[in-house]
């Protein structure tokens, strides 16, 4: 995964956090660390995805 392929999961999963803490009503610094661990969590699940998803050349040439 590309350091472009990032940006997307990583900042979705920010705003997921960030909006999981503005209905929890959890204080901001708690808010921001939710925030964090929702972007790597994004940027994990959308790694993994994007490896399973792969073609190789085998595929092309079936």
């Amino acid at each position: 995964m590309n350091t472009s392929n990032i940006f997307l999961p990583a900042s979705l999963g920010a705003f997921g956090g960030i909006l999981l803490g503005g209905i929890g009503g959890i204080d901001i610094f708690s808010t921001l660390v939710l925030a964090a661990i929702c972007a790597v969590v994004g940027v994990a699940v959308g790694s993994t995805f994007e490896n399973e998803n792969q073609t190789t050349l085998e595929d092309h040439e079936n």
